[in-house]
């Protein structure tokens, strides 16, 4: 038999696939690829004696071209000095007659270029830049660790309804007064995209087994380990059914087609059980457990699986 131990880790499925996406009909994207850096983007620096600007970076470092094979150059910062309050702004975004909108960009390395307590932001008006709305901002605590894809890490966010059939301003936002001596180190951003939501789009954000209220937390697996599966409907489009399946160690798949009792509503969560359990009983190893959701018609792969670990 296998000692238990609590769940040591999920890993979304899919975190090193080779394949951009913009998650649905693109609206607008940026992929910083000309000659020079896109005059239709504006910055601003409010001390006109520090020069750190976003620049064009070397043709194919970081490699973008991984996840996007057209790519050729990112947009690269490097801040050298703490009197830095840049602001970079895109062209205004005519999102006018649309609704159901997702916007989101690709970062590599911005741990490094923001450390020590830069406020760094990615934000979006449609007022003209009259107010802004924070959508990742390290103030209030954002990770940059966002979601892995072929190496770098994805921003992406869905807009409430205020922002729907309006013109959009995107701008990334970068003072960094609070460190005393920033360390010019580079990151980079590229594919800003706006886009509207897929209409269906299930997404697995839980994985849980032996758990149960009325067993102990340590123990010894068995044959019919009871497993569940937390499903968010990302969608704009009510869910009927859909397929939940698993694997341990490779193995055979295992799937049942769930119709739920009511449709899950855009926004909505849904925990599925699978009936009879899984067999953890095997010993000698680590197990390696992956699960995931299937829909008809549901255009974005990566956040379909989960994968999590027993010993």
């Amino acid at each position: 038999m296998t000692v238990r131990q609590l769940l040591c880790g999920l890993l979304l499925a899919g975190a090193t696939t080779a394949t951009a996406q913009y998650y649905g009909t693109t609206v607008f994207v940026e992929g910083f690829d000309g000659d020079a850096f896109p005059q239709t983007w504006s910055q601003e620096n409010a001390v006109p004696t520090n020069t750190t600007r976003w620049e064009l970076g070397d043709i194919g470092k970081p490699q973008f071209s991984l996840i996007e094979p057209s790519s050729r150059r990112s947009a690269r910062i490097m801040v050298n000095g703490n009197d830095t309050r840049l602001t970079l702004t895109s062209p205004e975004i005519d999102a006018t007659g649309l609704g159901g909108l997702q916007v989101g960009f690709y970062g590599y390395e911005l741990n490094y270029a923001f450390r020590g307590g830069i406020d760094f932001r990615f934000r979006v008006s449609n007022d003209g830049g009259a107010s802004w709305t924070d959508l990742f901002s390290t103030v209030n605590g954002d990770s940059f660790a966002g979601t892995p894809v072929g190496g770098w890490n994805l921003y992406r966010y869905q807009l409430p309804a205020k922002f729907d059939d309006s013109s959009l301003l995107l701008q990334f936002y970068v003072d960094a007064s609070p460190v005393h001596n920033p360390q010019s180190l580079a990151g980079y951003i590229d594919g800003v995209f706006v886009s509207l939501l897929p209409e269906v789009d299930p997404a697995i954000t839980d994985i849980n087994y032996s758990t149960s209220d009325v067993r102990p937390t340590e123990g010894v697996f068995g044959k019919s380990e009871p497993l569940t599966l937390t499903m968010h409907n990302c969608g704009t489009r009510e869910l009927a059914e859909a397929e939940f399946y698993y694997s341990v160690d490779g193995g055979a798949e295992h799937s049942r087609v769930c119709v739920f009792p009511a449709p899950v509503a855009p926004g909505a969560d849904y925990t599925f059980s699978f009936p009879g359990g899984i067999d953890l009983s095997a010993t000698g190893h680590r197990h390696t457990i992956v699960a995931g959701v299937r829909a008809d018609g549901d255009p974005i792969a990566y956040n379909n699986e989960i994968k999590a670990y027993a010993e």
